[in-house]
C-alpha cells in the first residue's frame, strides 16, 4: 500500500487549506485526510492530466475508502469557489488529441435532449458516450 502522508507537498498552501476545509466539513476521521492526500498526490504525479473516474476508483481501492468518499471530497474541493479543483469535460479525438468541452456545451446538449426533445435518445447516447469528465487543480 502506498503511504501518501508527507509525499504530496504538505507545505503547499492549497493542500493545507483543502485539509482544513475537509476536516471542518467531514470531521477528523483519517480516511478524509488519506483521501485528500491521495488526490493531491495524483495531481503532483500526473501534471497536466485530469483525475478521471477510473483513477478515482483506483485511489479508492488503494487507500481503502469508497468511490463515494473520493467523490465527496472532490465535490467539496470543487465547490462554488472552485478554489481547489475544477470539474472539466473533454473528449479524445481519433488522433489522441484532447478537446475540451465547456460546461455550457454539456448543459446545452443535455437540455436539447432532456428538456427540449430536439435530439433523439440515440443521438444523445452517441454524443454523451464520447464525453469524459475529470478533475484538475484550480491553479
Amino acid at each position: 500500500m502506498i503511504t501518501f502522508v508527507g509525499t504530496q507537498g504538505k507545505g503547499s498552501p492549497p493542500v493545507e487549506r483543502a485539509e482544513r476545509l475537509i476536516t471542518k466539513q467531514f470531521g477528523d476521521d483519517l480516511k478524509w485526510q488519506r483521501t485528500n492526500d491521495a488526490i493531491w498526490h495524483f495531481f503532483k504525479q500526473h501534471e497536466n492530466e485530469s483525475l478521471g473516474l477510473s483513477e478515482i476508483a483506483a485511489i479508492a481501492s488503494e487507500i481503502d475508502v469508497s468511490v463515494e468518499d473520493v467523490l465527496s471530497v472532490l465535490s467539496l474541493l470543487t465547490g462554488p469557489s472552485k478554489e481547489f479543483t475544477r470539474c472539466v469535460f473533454y473528449r479524445r479525438e481519433s488522433n489522441g488529441i484532447r478537446e475540451n468541452i465547456s460546461a455550457k456545451e454539456v448543459i446545452a446538449e443535455t437540455r436539447r435532449w432532456w428538456v427540449e426533445h430536439k435530439i433523439t435518445e440515440d443521438q444523445w447516447q452517441n454524443w454523451a458516450s464520447k464525453i469524459l469528465v475529470g478533475w484538475e487543480p484550480a491553479q
